[in-house]
C-alpha cells in the first residue's frame, strides 16, 4: 500500500516537473516579447548609451549593438548593414555651470541651454521684460519660464544666448543674477549611419514592405546629464527588432526591410538622405509603418497618415479589432512632418506613423526612462503589426 502510494507521488511529481520544463520550452509569446523589449530598452537607455546622441560615442555604442541584431535579416545596403551620412549638429560636450541668484541649478533638470546656444561664460544681470522672461540686452541673453524643460537637437549654434528654466519662484524677482559657464561645440561634418537589413519574400522578392524607427535621441548635457529616450524611441527599435526576429523565421510573400533611421531628432535628417539615396527604388515599396513613441497605450494609438491612406487604416482598424487598448482608440489623422515617415510621404511612397498616447508624460527629459515605462499595448500593438504585414 505504501509502496503503491510513493508509486503515485513519484508519478504527480514526474508529470508535475514534465509540465514545468515544457512550459519553459513554450513560453508565451507575450512573455518573450515583452522580455526582448525590456532587455533592448535597459541596454538602448543605458549612461554607456548616453542619450543615443552626438557627445561620448552614444550613437556609435547603439551602433554595435544593433547592428549584431540586424543579422537575422540580409544586408539592406549593396551588402552593408550602414548607410553613411554627414551632417552638422550643436553639442554641449563639457562641465556646464548655471547659477540664478547664488543659487546652483542642474542642466536638464532647472535650467536648459536652447539647443543652439553658443558657448557664454561671465557673469551677467537679467532684467524681467514681461512675467516670465528676463533680458540682457548689451549681451544678448534671454532666460525664459517654462512649466515644462524640453530638449531637442539643433544642427547649428546662434543668437541670442537662450536658456529655460522651471523655477517659477523666479518669477517674484526682477532683476536675476546670472553666472553662467555654458560649454557648447559645432561640429560641422558628424559622421553619422542608417542602420537597415531585409527579409527576402518568397513570391514577390523585389517588392518591399518597409518597418521604419529611429534610434538616435537627444544624447546628454556636460558629462553626467544625459537623456535616456526610452519612449522615444528605444521603444520603437525594440518593437522593430521584435518584428524582425520573427519574419526572420517567418518570411512573407513580399520582402520587408527592417531601417533604423538616426538624426531624426535633428531634423529627419536619416530619413531624408535615405528617400535622396534609395538602397531600393522607391516605386518597389508597397508600404512603410513607421514606429515611434509606442511605450504607452492608455488612451490608444494615432495613425499619421491615416486619413490619406482610408485603405490601409481600414487594415489597420479590422487587425486591431481583438485587442483591448487598440479596438475602440485607434484613431487618425492627416499629413505631419513628426517622424521618419514624411519623406517617404512626400516621394509618393504609401506611408504611416503610429505612436501610443496616454500614460507617463516624460518626454524630450531625463525622466524617459526604460524602468518606468510602462509598455501599456506593446504585445497588442505587436501582434497587430504582424497581422498587418502578413495581409500587405
Amino acid at each position: 500500500m505504501l509502496r503503491n502510494f510513493l508509486n503515485r507521488k513519484f508519478f504527480i511529481l514526474f508529470l508535475s516537473l514534465h509540465h514545468f520544463l515544457f512550459a519553459q520550452q513554450h513560453l508565451p509569446d507575450s512573455f518573450l516579447v515583452l522580455k526582448n523589449a525590456r532587455n533592448t530598452l535597459q541596454v538602448l537607455c543605458s549612461k554607456s548609451h548616453f542619450g543615443r546622441g552626438y557627445t561620448r560615442n552614444g550613437l556609435e555604442h547603439s551602433q554595435q549593438f544593433l547592428l549584431q541584431k540586424l543579422k537575422f535579416g540580409l544586408p539592406l545596403f549593396n551588402g552593408l548593414y550602414v548607410q553613411d551620412f554627414t551632417h552638422p549638429v550643436n553639442t554641449f560636450p563639457k562641465h556646464n555651470l548655471y547659477i540664478l541668484n547664488d543659487k546652483e541649478y542642474s542642466a536638464g533638470y532647472k535650467l536648459l541651454p536652447d539647443p543652439a546656444t553658443a558657448s557664454l561664460k561671465g557673469t551677467f544681470q537679467l532684467h524681467m521684460l514681461q512675467n516670465g522672461i528676463w533680458k540682457d540686452s548689451l549681451h544678448n541673453i534671454q532666460l525664459e519660464y517654462r512649466r515644462k524643460l524640453t530638449h531637442s537637437v539643433s544642427t547649428y549654434s546662434a543668437l541670442p544666448y537662450k536658456f529655460y528654466t522651471n523655477d517659477s519662484t523666479l518669477k517674484a524677482h526682477t532683476t536675476i543674477n546670472f553666472k553662467i559657464n555654458h560649454n557648447a561645440q559645432v561640429i560641422s561634418q558628424f559622421k553619422n549611419k542608417n542602420l537597415g537589413c531585409y527579409v527576402k519574400g518568397s513570391l514577390y522578392p523585389d517588392s518591399f514592405i518597409v518597418i521604419s524607427a529611429h534610434y538616435d535621441h537627444l544624447g546628454g548635457i556636460g558629462k553626467k546629464v544625459y537623456y535616456p529616450g526610452a519612449n522615444d524611441n528605444a521603444s520603437g527599435v525594440s518593437m522593430l527588432l521584435n518584428l524582425l526576429h520573427y519574419f526572420s523565421n517567418h518570411p512573407c510573400q513580399k520582402s520587408i526591410a527592417f531601417v533604423l533611421f538616426s538624426a531624426e531628432e535633428a531634423g529627419l535628417l536619416g530619413s531624408r538622405f535615405f528617400t535622396e539615396h534609395p538602397p531600393i527604388a522607391l516605386s518597389h515599396i508597397n508600404t512603410l509603418i513607421n514606429l515611434d513613441l509606442l511605450g504607452t497605450g492608455e488612451d490608444g494609438m494615432m495613425v499619421v497618415n491615416g486619413s490619406i491612406y482610408p485603405e490601409l487604416f481600414t487594415t489597420l482598424l479590422k487587425c486591431s479589432a481583438p485587442y483591448k487598448h487598440l479596438s475602440s482608440q485607434l484613431k487618425k489623422r492627416g499629413k505631419a512632418a513628426n517622424s521618419d515617415h514624411y519623406w517617404f510621404t512626400e516621394k509618393g511612397v504609401k506611408s504611416v506613423f503610429l505612436y501610443t498616447m496616454g500614460g507617463i508624460s516624460a518626454y524630450h527629459d531625463p525622466y524617459d526612462k526604460s524602468e518606468t515605462l510602462p509598455l501599456t499595448a506593446y504585445y497588442e500593438i505587436f501582434s497587430m503589426l504582424k497581422d498587418v504585414i502578413e495581409k500587405l
